[in-house]
């Protein structure tokens, strides 16, 4: 025999409040307009609400005018994605998961700008850390300071010949050129992966 306590509700919606003492009305009359209705809403669209606080507080700090933000929303939604097929209900063929890896690995690299890192962190052990200061330039006519200029150096050029500078200034430029060409193969890379594997991801 079924128990017919378990299958009561709390909402009184077959009673008439009509009947009900003053407190118990008032008890009645908050739950049916005020208590259930944010409740049924929220059971009803707990899953759109939590998606919308997590994007509403990635959107936060994420900005408009700065393409770089594009990696960081891009990278934002990869990993719900990548989390939403592995807790889903279809079964995943295992390269497209690698591929989508690879992909959040490389948008994680693009947010980051720090391609230049390794190629600074070589020349620096090469030619010193860069060091730098201001210095007066031009004057008043009362001998205080109209402008100033900013002077740079390494320890390896600080009293090097002009073609020793040349030298360095060159290869700097070149780790930059590398640190380009390097960021430009992640980008070229990700554009494979979403042509390749993007009609695939999904539950």
């Amino acid at each position: 025999m079924i128990n017919s306590k378990k299958l009561k509700s709390d909402k009184p919606c077959c009673e008439d409040p009509y009947e009900y003492p003053i407190l118990q009305k008032i008890k009645y009359y908050f739950k049916m307009y005020v208590l259930y209705p944010p409740l049924d809403f929220y059971t009803r669209y707990k899953e759109r609400i939590s998606r919308s606080l997590a994007f509403a507080k990635f959107g936060w700090g994420n900005y408009d005018y700065d393409f770089g933000n594009v990696w960081h929303l891009l990278y934002f939604k990869l990993r719900r994605l990548k989390n939403a097929l592995e807790n889903g209900h279809a079964i995943q063929d295992e390269e497209d998961m690698k591929a989508l890896g690879e992909l959040l690995r490389t948008v994680k690299r693009l947010r980051s700008k720090w391609y230049e890192r390794p190629y600074w962190d070589a020349h620096d052990k090469k030619w010193g850390k860069l060091e730098s200061k201001t210095e007066p330039c031009t004057f008043y006519e009362d001998g205080s300071v109209k402008t100033y200029q900013w002077i740079s150096w390494r320890a390896g050029t600080k009293d090097a010949s002009k073609k020793v500078k040349a030298q360095e200034l060159r290869e700097r430029r070149k780790g930059d050129k590398l640190a380009e060409k390097d960021r430009l193969r992640d980008i070229e890379r990700v554009g494979e992966l979403i042509r390749k594997h993007s009609h695939r991801w999904w539950d």
